[in-house]
């Protein structure tokens, strides 16, 4: 008789643990679905691009349009249209020989003319001198 009450006070105690397992475990599940939920509201609100949502830019930051290299003039254009740059210049801003890049220019050329151009050609002797 006394096994049995310990046998019986035993179950007990080992139900009411699961019971508390399974409760933790069901609160630890809504937190995270709840965090998931607040995490994309707030990615949401940050990609929204109209009304009171949006990001406040900077006051004295201008995006830029398009990169530059720091101390890089119209100079530099000229000498690359006219073919006037060293090899070592060249491989510095292109990190391949003039060769190479005329070779890959080459193979591209059909793909590039036809996006761009519709199909028609465009020699890179006009490309490079304005002409068209």
């Amino acid at each position: 008789m006394a096994y049995s009450k310990v046998v019986a006070s035993l179950l007990v105690a080992l139900i009411s643990s699961l019971i508390s397992c399974v409760q933790i475990n069901e609160a630890l599940i809504n937190l995270h679905n709840q965090y998931i939920r607040d995490r994309h509201d707030v990615l949401r609100l940050l990609s929204m691009n109209s009304g009171h949502h949006k990001v406040k830019k900077r006051a004295n930051h201008r995006r830029r349009r398009f990169w530059t290299r720091p101390g890089r003039t119209s100079a530099w254009w000229d000498n690359f249209i006219n073919d006037t740059t060293i090899e070592e210049e060249w491989r510095e801003n292109f990190r391949m020989s003039k060769t190479s890049l005329r070779k890959l220019a080459e193979e591209l050329r059909p793909y590039i003319n036809s996006f761009f151009l519709c199909g028609k050609s465009l020699p890179i002797a006009a490309a490079s001198s304005g002409e068209g």
